[in-house]
C-alpha cells in the first residue's frame, strides 16, 4: 500500500473515520489489525525496506465484494497472502472454505502481531479453521500445491513484486492446477496496478476478470483499484 495522501489529494472521508471502521471490525473479531504501520517504522533489512510499502489494513467492504466474484467455490483452494501484516485478510478470507489460508510476512513485529491474531480470531461465519503465518521473505516462498488464491494487498513494490511474479508465472506455467490473482491498491499517482496487469496479460496464459468499478470503500481514506485475474 502506498504512502499518504499528497498534498492538496482530495480524501471522501477523515483518517479517524477509517481507523474507527478498521477498530470496529477488530473489537468484532478480537483481533488487532486497524492500525497503520508507516514506512519508517518497518524493521527489516534495508534491501527489503527499500522496496516495502506501509502496512495499513485491508478494507473490508472491497474483499468481500472481490473474492467471492473471482472465486465462486474456493473449497480446493489455498488462500495465499503475500505481505500479509497483522493479518486481516486472513481472517476475512476464513469465512469463505478455503482448504487453508497461508499468510506470508517478513516484518517481525507485524508477524508478531499476527501469530496472535490468529490465536484470538474469532467469527460465527467462520469456515476455514487452518490459517498459518510464515514469517518470511516473499521472494524466497513457492506457491504451495494445489489450487492457489493469490492476494495482495500493495504490500511492495520493484524488485520484490516482480520477484513474485515471477515466481506466479512459474507456477501457472508448470499446469495442473489453477491460479487465481487478486491485486489491489489504494487509487494515487504511483500505484502499481497497471504495471502488474501489463506483466500477468504478457504472460498470454491467464484472463482478466472484469469486477468493475470499486466501490467507494469506508475501511480506507482514499479510492481503490484493483487488478484481477
Amino acid at each position: 500500500m502506498n504512502e499518504e495522501p499528497e498534498e492538496g489529494q482530495v480524501t471522501a472521508r477523515t483518517q479517524s473515520g477509517v481507523d474507527e471502521v478498521n477498530r470496529r471490525y477488530d473489537s468484532t473479531h478480537g483481533v488487532n489489525t486497524w492500525e497503520d504501520v508507516r514506512k519508517p517504522e518497518l524493521e527489516m533489512d534495508q534491501a527489503a525496506k527499500r522496496f516495502a510499502e506501509r502496512y495499513g489494513p485491508t478494507p473490508e467492504q472491497t474483499f468481500h465484494r472481490v473474492l467471492p466474484r473471482l472465486l465462486p467455490d474456493p473449497r480446493s483452494y489455498t488462500f495465499l497472502d503475500l505481505g500479509s501484516g497483522k493479518g486481516k485478510a486472513l481472517f476475512m478470507a476464513a469465512e469463505y472454505q478455503f482448504s487453508k489460508i497461508i499468510g506470508v510476512e517478513l516484518e517481525a513485529n507485524l508477524a508478531d502481531i499476527c501469530r496472535q491474531n490468529i490465536r484470538t480470531f474469532t467469527s460465527p461465519r467462520q469456515q476455514c479453521f487452518d490459517i498459518e503465518l510464515i514469517q518470511a521473505d516473499a521472494r524466497s516462498v513457492t506457491l504451495p500445491d494445489g489450487d492457489v488464491f493469490l492476494f495482495l494487498y500493495a504490500p511492495f513494490f520493484g524488485e520484490i513484486l516482480r520477484s513474485v511474479l515471477g515466481t506466479t508465472r512459474e507456477a501457472v506455467a508448470g499446469g495442473g492446477r489453477d491460479v487465481v490473482l487478486c491485486w489491489l491498491d489504494e487509487d494515487v499517482h504511483n500505484t502499481e496496478t497497471q504495471a502488474v496487469a501489463d506483466i500477468v496479460a504478457s504472460w498470454g496464459s491467464m484472463l482478466p476478470v472484469e469486477i468493475g468499478r470499486l466501490d467507494d470503500d469506508p475501511g480506507s481514506l482514499l479510492p481503490l483499484v484493483g487488478t484481477f485475474w
